[in-house]
């Protein structure tokens, strides 16, 4: 951990973090968001297209690779995390990235970040930032000087440098006392885990117990830390639902909804309020329309997200959710998965959101299933409904298994313009226009 402070104090490397006192209110704050997230079980998205970052261990000072935080992944992975405020291109920089590399290098499942504040110089914020990209995706032409001369000290290492800026991040993080933009925003997720006139006193803990665990290079699970918040005390939404397992092995999810019932909601440590499964339902519709309009870019696994939506709605954090909300939640994941996932995955997720409540998004997704075999057995299911949603779902099922000119004669045969359609029909109607250099239609 860098920044002003008594070097003198700082007898080795490893105690980088807790000594150097003018870094330890960034590193701490950082610390305290990567503890929210956890308890939040959500994914903290500052690895995003390279890994699903839903932490579910916070380690402090690990003499190792990150050094100052690490981070362990639902999905198994580990993140090291090297902290860093007002960061200039020195040695200092290259000692931090070569530690995260050579981690990288030797541990499978292993990533790294290098966390540093807006304060620090703007060649590493933005200009290597880029470079690692580039490099990660084998690309050295129009590097930065900072980007050739880290392809350089890798290459002088005998390490790779694509194999390991595939797995490396700079983010910078507004976690300061005059730019607090993702503490605001971690602060905003405590909403989601106690009641809103504590989430001054839960930050504050929290902001706490990260300087404790930095100085003892302690570490917390989300049972550990919700502990220390419960011990203020501070009240918590219900009780914190598990994170949800990696995939594979272990108990079907959505096999209680499966069975013909639906499953209550996990036990809460105290009554939990409509507005709180209403807000945690905003939570889960705004993860939805992530992956939706994830699926347009390059790298976007939508069909990982839409699962890990899934296992959420069903037994994870969103579980508690209004039944509707998740009924229909599970259906539209239902749908995201019909074009690349397994039939029967989602004819299990279809049955659960039925179990649940019925949808119009349940019935869509059904059509989109039956489509894989026959095109006009989806068309036919839609035709019970008559909304935007179910006429761009028919659009979209037409365009996949006709084509352009089939999508359009179709949609003139119908009478149908851009206003019948919602967001995503509009769009694909859009683009059949221009593809057919059609500019009035368009």
């Amino acid at each position: 951990m860098s920044g002003s402070g008594d070097a003198e104090k700082k007898p080795r490397r490893n105690a980088g973090g807790a000594a150097a006192g003018g870094g330890l209110n960034f590193q701490a704050a950082v610390t305290a968001i990567t503890l929210i997230y956890m308890l939040r079980a959500q994914p903290i998205r500052w690895l995003e297209n390279l890994v699903h970052d839903l932490i579910v261990g916070v380690e402090a000072e690990t003499g190792s690779g990150g050094d100052d935080i690490r981070l362990a992944l639902a999905g198994g992975e580990t993140v090291e995390v090297q902290v860093k405020k007002g960061l200039r291109a020195t040695d200092e920089l290259w000692s931090a990235l070569l530690a995260i590399a050579d981690a990288i290098d030797k541990g499978s499942g292993m990533f790294g970040l290098l966390a540093v504040c807006p304060e620090s110089s703007g060649t590493i914020r933005t200009g290597l930032q880029r470079d690692l990209i580039a490099i990660g995706e084998g690309r050295t032409d129009g590097l930065t000087p900072l980007g050739n001369q880290w392809v350089q000290r890798l290459a002088d290492l005998n390490l790779d440098p694509a194999a390991i800026c595939a797995r490396l991040r700079i983010r910078t993080l507004s976690a300061l006392q005059a730019d607090r933009g993702d503490v605001q925003a971690a602060r905003a997720e405590l909403n989601f885990i106690c009641a809103k006139e504590c989430v001054d006193a839960a930050w504050k803990t929290l902001y706490g117990e990260a300087g404790l665990l930095i100085e003892r290079h302690g570490r917390h699970d989300r049972q550990s830390a919700a502990a220390v918040l419960k011990a203020v005390p501070i009240p918590l939404i219900g009780e914190l639902a598990p994170a949800p397992a990696p995939r594979g092995g272990g108990a079907d999810p959505l096999a209680g909804l499966l069975a013909g019932h639906v499953p209550p909601p996990p036990a809460p440590a105290g009554d939990i309020s409509e507005l709180a499964r209403t807000l945690l339902g905003e939570a889960a519709e705004a993860d939805a329309e992530h992956i939706r309009k994830g699926r347009f870019f390059v790298g976007f696994d939508s069909v990982e997200a839409a699962r890990r939506l899934a296992a959420q709605l069903a037994e994870g954090a969103y579980s508690i959710c209004l039944p509707p909300v998740r009924a229909r939640l599970l259906a539209r994941c239902a749908r995201s998965l019909t074009f690349k996932g397994d039939a029967a995955e989602v004819d299990r997720l279809i049955a659960a959101s039925r179990a649940l409540a019925p949808t119009n998004e349940a019935t869509i997704a059904s059509a989109f299933l039956a489509a894989k075999e026959d095109w006009k057995a989806g068309l036919q299911i839609l035709a019970t409904l008559d909304t935007a949603l179910a006429r761009s779902a028919a659009l979209q099922i037409v365009y996949n298994a006709n084509g352009l000119d089939a999508a359009l004669t179709w949609i003139n045969q119908a009478a149908l313009g851009i206003t019948d359609l919602d967001s995503d029909g509009a769009f694909l109607l859009l683009s059949c226009h221009l593809d057919k250099q059609d500019w009035d239609a368009a």
